[in-house]
């Protein structure tokens, strides 16, 4: 993303009365490894946090299906 990443743009959808439920699913390339990333995601609370390597596109649209019923 250019102008932010994706943890600072879920942290603005969180912070707008419309987007405080939302649910997202984070899609990245980064570990959940770092103290910071941790506390991002226990703050802006993702409904997952897939990492890329991990996962395969047919398990990734079941989770996105799961979300919208």
């Amino acid at each position: 993303m250019p102008v932010m990443d994706g943890m600072t743009a879920l942290s603005k959808i969180r912070n707008d009365g419309w987007g405080r439920d939302v649910p997202v699913i984070i899609l990245t390339n980064l570990s959940a490894d770092s103290e910071e990333r941790i506390e991002n995601m226990v703050e802006n609370r993702p409904r997952y946090y897939l990492i890329k390597s991990d996962w395969d596109i047919d398990d990734v649209v079941s989770k996105i299906e799961e979300q919208i019923g």
